[in-house]
């Protein structure tokens, strides 16, 4: 049996119907939580705990009393209160999973609590004798370590949108809005974009908050939802930032008003740079040479006897020259491998693909591992490890690296390193293969260095089968790919391919390099530091609207501040094209990284959709109406009506 227990503080309540005297004839509960989870907690969970977890409380659970009368006395001593704890996750032989709660705290419900109420655990960073105000400001705007927070996740997905600072006369400051967040020995480091605020927290805001746990604040979910909103309304009185320009000189001393300064360089802003007329020209020859390339991978396809729609195709070769992973996914003999081949053929490159074996547990099984015994490290047989480093060392060449029918194993468990390291930016995207203070102890040390580093001419696509066969993605890998489900075509068009291929003639083929495919890409993504958002203020307010709804269904719904640069990303490296229009691509978008991860049962997911007489309603459809400026939505009504089936038929969706 193996054990794995986050240090981060949940907030959990015990309803009436869920007592009862367990099998050691003691009470036990389970514990609803009510506040966000950590992102690697995987969804939600019930958490058991015991009557020994709450004998310091004053709670006896008196064997001589008939069992009604023990759920009788548990039930009028935990009324009043909610469950501080640590969350604990068992594994047993059978690999069976079960959650307890551990380091388990009592506190008292505020008279404004209801069981409708969630909350979210806000970082609180306090005045200290040796930390001033005008120290922690210094080092926010200058993108430097701010200290620990214990008790709250520190994981990348896990970033807070805003954080408070707390003064000796307990008054609140809130800083933000942040997207993103690093975590090392010095603590928390929060990444500032074009705009930081500093907004005084109401003291009315605490009335229905809990400040039980040190350097935690919990608020209730309709307070945080206010909060951003504050955050990115326009005032110009609360920017510390705003556009890359630092309001007041910035020192060690704190800000001085009387000034406005350009950011510092550490804190990487900048406007957009002027485009000259040769920087114009620039692009219109990458968009003629891209153009060129989608005539050829489409020749390419139809010569193999692909018959995929034009739009797949255009969604395909967007969606691998923006994104770090690529997933086909479709029925079996749809052809996914071979558009993998043909996409590699127009490159004029061979692709290295790698079939996922059921068996694979861990990175070890695709990475390889070190012989300790005969001193060596033994890379894993798939040649993905040689592939790598001979990629890092051949700038000018693309690769292309396909993991077949990756869902056949649990990818969180053999690409777990991969989906950590396909996250950073590309000067840090580095694979461990094992631990440097080995490098001069291993006889091939040479030849397979300690790390890896994976460039931008390396490209990730997976292949998968939806199946009894295969294991279900976690959101932890929708986060990071576009999940592509590719049609099929009317049976008579795919007649006419192949018979086109019979009359084929040879043609001569352009010979693309690295620097022709980087040419693709949108300028932006050069530096993705400077990345600027450039969706429209309707498509934003779209997914704001659409993550409100899901996040009132369930706390650990929504739709993240990676997933909306993910799309802005995709949509300014769309080519310019006539199968594929703008409108289309943030509609495709919506399914392919948002409605992936709509899973659930009905009873949870039935306000969001549902079928009457046929017809979809529910709160989404009620959003895609009111959005249909933005586009009209075939691509996800035909998915949220595939779902609601789902949820009529089977009672869930996955």
């Amino acid at each position: 049996m193996s054990n794995k227990m986050w240090d981060v503080d949940l907030i959990g309540i015990v309803e009436e119907d869920n007592i009862y005297i367990n099998r050691q004839n003691s009470v036990q509960v389970t514990i609803k939580v009510i506040s966000r989870f950590p992102y690697s907690l995987n969804g939600a969970h019930a958490f058991s705990a015991y009557a020994s977890d709450f004998e310091k409380y004053g709670f006896d659970d008196s064997v001589l009393n008939t069992e009604e009368k023990r759920i009788s006395n548990a039930i009028e001593f935990f009324k009043d209160s909610l469950l501080i704890f640590k969350p604990l996750k068992k594994i047993k032989y059978d690999q069976s999973e079960h959650y307890n709660a551990k380091n388990v705290r009592l506190i008292h419900k505020n008279d404004s609590f209801n069981n409708e109420t969630s909350y979210i655990a806000v970082p609180v960073f306090q005045e200290t004798s040796a930390t001033s105000f005008d120290d922690f400001v210094y080092k926010l705007v200058n993108n430097k370590y701010l200290g620990k927070i214990d008790n709250i996740s520190t994981e990348s997905e896990d970033t807070p949108p805003f954080i408070l600072w707390k003064d000796q006369n307990c008054n609140y400051t809130i800083f933000g809005p942040f997207n993103r967040h690093s975590y090392h020995y010095g603590g928390f480091n929060f990444m500032v974009d074009n705009n930081l605020k500093q907004i005084v927290f109401k003291d009315e805001w605490l009335n229905d908050a809990y400040e039980d746990v040190e350097n935690l604040l919990f608020i209730t979910q309709e307070k945080f939802e206010t909060i951003v909103q504050l955050l990115h309304q326009e005032n110009d009185n609360s920017y510390l930032i705003k556009n890359g320009v630092l309001h007041g000189e910035m020192t060690e001393s704190g800000i001085n008003d009387s000034q406005v300064i350009p950011t510092a360089t550490n804190l990487q802003i900048a406007s957009s740079p002027a485009i000259s007329v040769d920087e114009v020209d620039n692009e219109r020859q990458q968009s003629k040479s891209e153009q060129v390339f989608m005539e050829e991978f489409i020749a390419v396809a139809k010569e193999m006897g692909l018959a995929f729609d034009l739009k797949d195709l255009y969604n395909f070769h967007t969606s691998v020259k923006s994104a770090k992973l690529t997933i086909l996914a479709g029925m079996s003999g749809t052809g996914k491998s071979k558009l993998v081949q043909a996409y590699s053929r127009a490159l004029r490159l061979d692709p290295l693909i790698i079939p996922v074996r059921p068996s694979w547990s861990d990175d070890a099984d695709l990475i390889g591992y070190v012989d300790s015994m005969n001193m060596v490290y033994r890379p894993g047989d798939s040649r993905l490890i040689n592939t790598l480093i001979q990629a890092e060392n051949d700038h000018k060449n693309l690769y292309i690296i396909c993991f077949d029918e990756m869902n056949l194993a649990r990818v969180e468990h053999y690409f777990s390193q991969f989906l950590s390291v396909l996250e950073m930016d590309a000067n840090d995207r580095k694979l461990r293969l094992y631990n440097p203070e080995l490098s001069d102890r291993l006889y091939n040390h040479i030849q397979y260095p300690s790390e890896v580093k994976i460039g931008e001419n390396v490209l990730f696509i997976g292949t998968v089968n939806l199946d009894e066969s295969t294991y279900h993605f976690s959101d932890k890998v929708l986060d990071r790919a576009n999940v592509i489900e590719l049609g099929i075509i009317p049976f008579k068009q795919m007649r006419d391919i192949i018979e086109e291929q019979k009359d084929k003639i040879d043609r001569k083929f352009t010979n693309w390099s690295f620097q022709d495919f980087n040419g693709f890409r949108n300028r932006s993504k050069d530096n993705k530091e400077k990345e600027k958002v450039e969706l429209t203020d309707i498509e934003v307010s779209f997914l704001w609207d659409i993550h409100i709804d899901l996040n009132r269904t369930n706390k650990n719904l929504g739709i993240g501040p990676r997933i909306v640069r993910q799309i802005d990303t995709y949509l300014k490296n769309l080519p310019a094209n006539q199968y594929l229009t703008r409108k289309q691509a943030f509609d495709i978008q919506i399914k392919q990284r948002i409605l992936t991860k709509l899973r659930g049962p009905e009873d949870q997911l039935k306000d969001l959709l549902s079928l009457h007489e046929g017809q979809l309603i529910g709160k989404l459809q009620e959003q895609i109406l009111k959005y249909k400026d933005v586009s009209e939505f075939e691509v996800t009504r035909n998915t949220l009506i595939q779902k609601a089936k789902e949820l009529s038929s089977n009672g869930y969706t996955v």
